[in-house]
């Protein structure tokens, strides 16, 4: 079976090629679950609706110069990702001393040479998972996942200030959080 055979018997739902599909692409749809949970429990959880998500509403319709069928998985699944953090209120909710006009959308500096060594730290997911919700979401979204400010924006009906504004508090707080572990690692 091709790759479109197979991914037209997906929208079929047949039962045999949901569960090859399952054993390609469990790992890869775990991974994101984890970086936006807070721990392996919620991942788990996480990992279970939107895998079920993926499944009972596959659409992807491969065309020359379109997106990958990995691109695909990861944008529904973090889409589906979010749209659960936000249903559940207590888990999500952007917080600031100022309203957005109060502020001017400060402007995030922030070069690869120091982005790159910190997403890539050995400590960046257990660190990550500490971050209250809100941030970890910001985080995930922009540093991780690429998605620009506009993007956010949509996803999560705030404007662009706020956003800005809790991502430069989310990448302080992580920054201060991976040098404090630096720290005491070797103060041991």
């Amino acid at each position: 079976m091709n790759a479109s055979e197979f991914y037209k018997s997906l929208e079929r739902l047949e039962k045999n090629s949901q569960q090859e599909f399952f054993g390609l692409y469990k790992d890869f749809v775990l991974s994101i679950c984890v970086r936006y949970a807070k721990n392996n429990a919620q991942a788990e959880e996480f990992f279970k609706i939107v895998f079920a998500k993926l499944l009972n509403d596959f659409t992807f319709h491969p065309h020359p110069g379109g997106i990958s069928i990995d691109e695909y998985i990861k944008h529904t699944v973090i889409a589906e990702l979010v749209k659960i953090l936000l249903t559940k209120k207590e888990f999500y909710k952007i917080v600031s001393t100022v309203t957005p006009r109060d502020v001017d959308a400060p402007i995030l500096t922030l070069p690869d040479d120091e982005l790159i060594p910190l997403i890539r730290s050995p400590r960046f997911l257990p660190t990550l998972q500490q971050l209250p919700v809100n941030y970890r979401l910001l985080v995930n979204l922009y540093l991780c996942d690429k998605y620009d400010i506009k993007k956010i924006e949509h996803w999560l009906d705030i404007g662009e200030p706020m956003i800005r504004l809790n991502l430069d508090k989310a990448i302080h707080h992580l920054r201060k959080l991976l040098s404090e572990h630096q720290t005491s690692r070797y103060a041991q």
